[in-house]
């Protein structure tokens, strides 16, 4: 569970920016935190879309309070990881309708001999760039 909101969708980031400017207020709103799923690896390792699919393919849009824990198992997907449907749950509150009907999405970290640790947001599937 990230300390805040690590992706906002952009037709998400129009509303909620419409809303603030309707309200009179400036600047950007604490939007509820969000669980995500985190997908730890090594720079050396060869990823393909093939594995990347089967990782989305073992995972539910939002990962539950207290699930997690280790998806492969001497490289091979493991079967009985639980998909659970998009009904936020915990103290996060309601989980927002973009992230329902979006493409799934897991955060990789990256991490290097050096320790270095790089973060990319991937999802299984085309999604409408973001706004800057």
């Amino acid at each position: 569970m990230p300390p805040r909101r690590l992706y906002v969708h952009p037709d998400e980031q129009i509303e909620v920016l419409r809303k603030q400017r309707e309200q009179g207020k400036a600047g950007w709103p604490d939007l509820a935190s969000e669980r995500e799923w985190v997908l730890p690896t090594q720079l050396k390792e060869t990823w393909t879309l093939r594995r990347f699919a089967e990782v989305f393919d073992a995972l539910a849009v939002v990962p539950a309070e207290g699930e997690g824990g280790a998806v492969f198992s001497n490289g091979t997907p493991k079967a009985d990881v639980p998909a659970h449907g998009a009904d936020g749950d915990g103290a996060e509150g309601e989980m927002s309708k973009w992230r329902k009907t979006q493409p799934k999405r897991l955060l990789l970290a990256t991490v290097d001999d050096d320790s270095t640790v790089v973060y990319y947001i991937i999802h299984d599937g085309i999604v409408k760039p973001r706004q800057n």
